[in-house]
């Protein structure tokens, strides 16, 4: 319900357990917003993965998110609804052999 509760408002916020799990991790017993407008300074090209039947996270909430990032490529799966993604027993045929092999892909770099 806390995930809800953010999308009414698009404050989008660090995980968050408890209080004490957040002060030791963040310094503070809330965890911190993020700042959705530095999404822009995300220099690489993301691939979103979206369910079509996504009743969690909407058009209206991905076109919030597209908004705010400069590269990215959407697939989206027509059939997957918002936890289809991690309870979908067939994940690895639908999606995930694909994103492991877009992974094996990059042109990785040493940044030193």
């Amino acid at each position: 319900m806390a995930a809800w509760s953010q999308r009414e408002t698009y404050d989008l916020k660090l995980f968050d357990v408890s209080d004490s799990w957040n002060l030791n991790k963040y310094g503070t017993s809330n965890s911190p917003s993020i700042n959705v407008d530095e999404l822009k300074n995300i220099d690489v090209n993301l691939q979103l993965y979206v369910g079509g039947n996504d009743i969690l996270a909407d058009e209206t909430d991905l076109q919030f998110l597209y908004d705010k990032l400069n590269h990215y490529n959407v697939i989206k799966i027509l059939q997957y609804g918002h936890c289809d993604f991690f309870w979908d027993e067939n994940a690895d045929v639908v999606y995930l052999n694909n994103l492991i092999n877009n992974l094996n892909n990059l042109d990785m770099k040493l940044i030193e």
